[in-house]
């Protein structure tokens, strides 16, 4: 395994002087319709953004970041070239109120379309190539790992296998990031392929394509188990998003939902916004809705959500299980792989 460690903006102090730094660790997953848009924020006040939208998602973008007195972002990562994750990112840039952006990640090659054309022109000489095991950080408080890109090698003309998969780390608090990345043999089986690189620690899961059904794959899942699994994804999607087998994979492994909209409803719950102080325990907030998780790696944060109660102390707990009140008719499926 080799890391290596990428240059970060030189101008890192200077951009991050506007931001209204709180002293707590932030990733928010922005309410942009049917897109991605993600923006991190280290404790000491450094932005980064994860892809950002689609054609409107350039406006959210620049109305949540000047909540913060943003306007100057340390770095973008384009996970992949789908007009829906770098539309937002383009706008960003443009017209009032605009924001910055002083380095993207991207795999390099190319894209047919026109949105990647006035994204190539835009962001020339900003632009970093990564590849699997590079390494940067943002404000050296927050980790950023490459997993995969350019489907680690898999044969496939598939764009949504192309996506960068990033694992964000701040203190315990580990978070799994991959834009489109599928998890289908017909398209790529990306998702079977980093199993083993991914670990056991990942708290909080980014998912896959908005929820299609051609990704989150069974296996993959199974050996993640995200304590929260967050889907970016709009409330008149046509593409029948989030697919109902990909709900129930997430239901079966127990982990908790948070979606942005919500096409049952036809209606827009809003960001969905993640934070921790101390990357031991993170607070999930989206409108009135509101909990708190502590990390995997911590020993209380093992008790599955299906138990009802924990008590003693390490090594050695006695569990609570209720089936009147369980989400599932045996405990079982939780205790495995302890």
């Amino acid at each position: 395994m080799h890391f290596r460690l990428l240059p970060v903006p030189a101008l890192i102090l200077v951009l991050s002087a506007g931001a209204e730094a709180d002293g707590a660790f932030r990733l928010t997953m922005l309410d942009v319709g049917q897109g991605d848009g993600l923006v991190v924020q280290a404790p000491a006040g450094c932005v980064a953004l994860i892809d950002g939208g689609p054609a409107g998602g350039g406006a959210v973008v620049k109305s949540y970041l000047q909540g913060f007195g943003v306007s100057q972002v340390d770095f973008a990562v384009a996970s992949h070239y789908h007009a829906d994750h770098i539309t937002g990112m383009i706008d960003a840039e443009r017209g009032d109120g605009a924001v910055y952006i002083a380095t993207v990640y991207d795999r390099a090659q190319s894209y047919s379309s026109a949105t990647y054309r006035s994204y190539e022109a835009q962001f020339a000489g900003r632009r970093v190539t990564v590849s699997q095991w590079d390494a940067f950080s943002l404000c050296g408080q927050v980790d950023f790992v490459v997993l995969a890109v350019r489907a680690n090698g898999i044969s496939t003309s598939d764009e949504n296998a192309q996506s960068i998969l990033v694992k964000v780390t701040f203190n315990h608090l580990h978070l799994l990031l991959g834009g489109d990345l599928t998890g289908a043999a017909t398209y790529g089986n990306v998702e079977s392929a980093v199993i083993p690189l991914i670990g056991d620690d990942v708290d909080v899961y980014k998912v896959h394509h908005h929820g299609s059904n051609t990704s989150s794959n069974t296996p993959f899942l199974a050996a993640m188990r995200p304590t929260v699994s967050l889907i970016p994804v709009g409330w008149n999607n046509t593409y029948g998003h989030p697919g109902v087998f990909t709900v129930q994979r997430l239901q079966d492994i127990g982990t908790v939902i948070w979606q942005t909209e919500d096409p049952a409803t036809q209606s827009a719950l809003g960001h969905i916004e993640l934070t921790s102080d101390d990357g031991v325990s993170y607070t999930v907030q989206q409108g009135d809705r509101v909990e708190t998780y502590v990390c995997k790696d911590q020993p209380t944060a093992r008790l599955p959500r299906w138990f009802d109660s924990i008590s003693g102390s390490a090594p050695e707990f006695s569990l609570t299980w209720n089936a009147s009140t369980s989400r599932r008719a045996t405990p079982y499926p939780a205790l495995h792989g302890w």
